[in-house]
């Protein structure tokens, strides 16, 4: 810059500083003071003079503008100023009107110019240290007011609470507390130490805090081997079974080679062998009173308990009656008692027996006793009628003594003596031994049809009643042999009964 650029008569302004020039000179004016400079000849050398002058009024005592520069604390900046120490920071209108360099709750320290430094003041917190201003950036520190637990520390939140966190390798717990008697006295907060922190658990586990001592439990997907987590191995359940749908797997200790093992077992509701879940039909209780249920797959069936029958009630619905003919049987002993399905009984007498079931009569003994009786009342009879022919009336008595003597067996017969009738269809020889004579009514006045009755009688009783011993049955022989011995008694006794009918028609002239 030239001596001839500048202009003589006029006052130049170069930032805070007023330059008054006349040609050939500088004039720098001051206060209380006037101080010429000679002009030189570059700009450089101004530059140097205008910082002479500016270090000389720093010792100044002076009012005015430049003065109140020296509190950017307490001064308020002109609008539009820049302040270069707070960001480029330019100040607007609102700042003129309401200049506060700092914020509240905060002390201000001037610096150089309009540089100036914010600082909480004692007992508040800067939570905002990148705004110059600290416009609310100050709160007050409510830590100091609060008490916090053991191995934990107070911290504020922007909007003054404050608040305590456990410090590192800490972890926070509620625990419930006790009483002597043993009543909840109610919750306590705690900074437990993180024991998980060193990861003292084994391989494939997690590790669980409580109360300051490190839980560990294998992972998910694996089995506790040895019942505390030291051994985590793979969990086949899932992966390895074949469990039914309707079972629950069961891990079980792993085998030689550390493989783990599994069962099956049916849920609730169902039953099987794990692998295989039917619905369990009988958990309903679907069965009558007093009968067993029996699954059978997804069905089932009910069976009586023991002295029970399935019968009906008077609805029709199956009903288990009591076993009366097991436990009181109401029939004869020679009866066969028959439960029926209302749960009444039906007797009925056994073969060889008749009577309406509850009470019963041998068939052979009662007609052994009958032959015997008419035998009896025969030989009377005749005696009576034959009393003027005396010659017929001993034919008649030969005859009979014979008749008695052929049916010794009728007087031998006992209860359990086995069946001819048995003995001879077993040999499919019955049936030339059949008596097919027809009883005549047992006509005593007509001794002749009398005496047809009774050897037709004692045929009968022979073949259906009479006693094996009698005809000579031996249990130590074959079936073959004792089967013609009998049949050949047989007709040897139908023989005798024959000649004794014989006997008797010529003796009474029978047609």
């Amino acid at each position: 810059m030239k001596d001839e650029d500048f202009n003589p008569a006029e006052t130049q302004n170069f930032g805070n500083l007023n330059i008054h020039w006349k040609r050939g000179q500088l004039a720098h004016r001051l206060p209380h003071c006037r101080l010429v400079v000679p002009i030189v000849d570059r700009i450089k050398k101004m530059k140097l003079l205008c910082s002479v002058i500016a270090l000389a009024t720093a010792s100044v005592d002076c009012d005015g503008a430049l003065c109140r520069r020296k509190n950017a604390c307490t001064n308020t900046p002109t609008l539009g100023q820049v302040l270069r120490e707070q960001d480029d920071y330019v100040v607007t209108q609102e700042d003129v009107d309401n200049w506060q360099a700092c914020g509240d709750n905060a002390d201000c320290t001037s610096g150089r110019g309009w540089n100036f430094e914010c600082a909480c003041s004692a007992g508040y917190i800067d939570f905002a240290p990148e705004s110059y201003r600290k416009q609310g950036a100050c709160v007050y520190d409510s830590c100091m007011d609060t008490v916090c637990q053991d191995n934990s520390s107070c911290s504020v939140s922007a909007d003054g609470a404050a608040s305590c966190a456990c410090d590192e390798d800490y972890y926070f717990e509620s625990v419930e507390q006790f009483n002597e008697g043993g009543n909840s006295t109610g919750f306590a907060d705690t900074c437990y130490f993180d024991a998980c922190a060193t990861d003292p658990c084994s391989a494939n586990t997690d590790c669980a805090n409580d109360a300051g001592s490190a839980v560990c439990s294998c992972s998910a997907g694996f089995f506790d081997y040895a019942g505390d987590a030291s051994n985590c191995v793979p969990d086949a359940c899932g992966s390895s079974d074949d469990c039914s749908a309707d079972a629950a797997c069961t891990v079980e200790l792993p085998d030689v080679n550390g493989t783990a093992q599994w069962s099956c077992a049916c849920d609730d509701g169902f039953y099987g062998n794990g692998v295989d879940c039917w619905v369990d039909s009988c958990a309903s209780d679907p069965c009558q009173a007093d009968a067993a249920c029996t699954n059978d797959m997804n069905d089932f069936s009910c069976e009586c308990n023991a002295g029970f029958y399935l019968g009906a009630d008077v609805n029709g619905t199956d009903f288990c009656h009591g076993d009366v003919c097991a436990n009181a049987n109401p029939c004869d002993a020679n009866a066969a008692c028959a439960n029926n399905a209302d749960g009444s009984q039906t007797c009925t007498c056994n073969d060889g027996y008749k009577g309406d079931g509850s009470e019963c009569t041998n068939i052979a003994g009662e007609r052994a006793a009958n032959i015997l009786a008419r035998a009896d009342e025969f030989a009377s009879t005749a005696a009576a009628e034959l009393v003027n022919d005396t010659r017929a009336l001993n034919r008649v008595n030969q005859a009979l003594g014979k008749y008695t003597s052929t049916i010794a067996y009728v007087d031998a017969w006992e209860v359990g003596c086995m069946n001819n009738v048995d003995l001879q269809a077993a040999a499919e020889e019955a049936a030339d031994l059949a008596s097919d004579e027809e009883l005549l009514g047992w006509e005593i006045n007509d001794l002749c049809s009398f005496a047809s009755d009774m050897q037709a009688a004692a045929k009968r009783f022979a073949r259906s009643f009479a006693c094996i011993d009698y005809f000579g049955y031996n249990p130590d022989k074959p079936m073959e042999f004792n089967t013609k011995r009998v049949h050949k008694q047989l007709k040897r006794n139908n023989k005798q009964l024959r000649a004794f009918g014989k006997k008797v028609a010529g003796a009474l002239s029978c047609e």
